[in-house]
């Protein structure tokens, strides 16, 4: 392992400025239309609301949608979406180039290359998509990161997992747990564990 001597304070403005610059806020547009879904969840072609606990998709392709209410499961699939989903049980992000906002989603599945996820707090978060950047202002609790290239910026981590290559991850605060089998990935965060538990990879770099 290699210790390394950059600033947290330059990094972590260096990720945000990226992470914010392609990923402007959805406006409301008024009264959206939606259409029913085959797969049992409801189309939202534009801006719409949630009944509680209700599933919805997005998926055509460059849509721009703000979406209220206590969502149950939401589906991203088309490309290049743009969406603020205030609350979600689940969020599943297929399509590429994805850009959501929002405040707290429980659990977070992206799988789109070149997405970008923004929000206060998410419970449980899985990236599989290469190119992805993950911003929250709060913290995360079980964090796997598999993609390739991607960025992670938060504040505190309970537990994260990077299975990825070249992958970025600054926290301003603490990290809980670390577990490493990718490569070519950099780690820098305040306090909490002071080395990975296991770290498998190769050319991994380590600040706190």
């Amino acid at each position: 392992m290699t210790r390394t001597t950059s600033s947290l304070a330059a990094s972590t403005a260096l990720l945000l400025g990226l992470a914010l610059a392609g990923c402007s806020t959805p406006q409301p547009s008024g009264a959206g239309t939606t259409a029913p879904s085959a797969g049992g969840s409801r189309e939202i072609t534009a801006d719409g609301a949630c009944a509680a606990g209700e599933d919805v998709t997005v998926s055509a392709k460059a849509a721009s949608a703000v979406i209220t209410g206590e969502c149950g499961t939401v589906t991203i699939s088309g490309t290049d979406v743009h969406a603020n989903i205030d609350s979600a049980k689940k969020l599943v992000v297929t399509g590429a180039g994805a850009a959501v906002i929002g405040k707290k989603w429980d659990s977070v599945e992206s799988t789109g290359a070149k997405s970008s996820l923004n929000a206060d707090e998410i419970t449980t978060l899985t990236v599989s998509g290469s190119d992805t950047t993950v911003v929250l202002s709060r913290k995360a609790g079980k964090v796997t990161f598999g993609g390739v290239g991607g960025t992670l910026n938060a504040h505190d981590v309970q537990d994260l997992t990077v299975t990825g290559d070249r992958n970025t991850v600054v926290l301003s605060g603490a990290l809980s747990g670390l577990t490493v089998s990718g490569s070519t990935n950099t780690f820098n965060w305040s306090s909490g564990v002071k080395v990975p538990g296991s770290d498998t990879g190769k050319g991994n770099t380590y600040t706190r």
